[in-house]
């Protein structure tokens, strides 16, 4: 008999928390640099944060969806991908200048 307070062993590590959270702290502690190099070093950091975060999130969704079989793994995984579609175009329409075929042409 198993005992309940055994931890699930996954073969997952949760080590992509640690590109979000590095860019995070790049972006608050140089995040008011005017230097060119500074500016592409943390684009290229915040590039890394959010897909390592878009991959972690699909990984998750797919081991979600094996477990809880067909008619609702399709929609875990459709779902999450439309979250990180909604979210990635939300915070490019709230940054920036308004255009009105902003919202057409992130989706096409």
């Amino acid at each position: 008999m198993t005992h309940a307070c055994e931890a699930v062993k996954t073969r997952h590590k949760e080590t992509s928390l640690i590109f979000p959270v590095l860019a995070l702290v790049v972006l608050f502690l140089w995040g008011s640099s005017q230097s060119l190099p500074v500016v592409i070093g943390i684009n290229i950091l915040a590039l890394i944060g959010i897909l390592s975060s878009a991959f972690s999130v699909v990984r998750h969704a797919d081991v979600l969806a094996h477990r809880l079989g067909e008619p609702y793994g399709s929609l875990i995984l459709s779902l999450s991908v439309v979250i990180l579609e909604v979210s990635l175009i939300s915070a490019l329409m709230a940054t920036g200048d308004a255009a009105p075929t902003l919202m057409r042409d992130t989706l096409y």
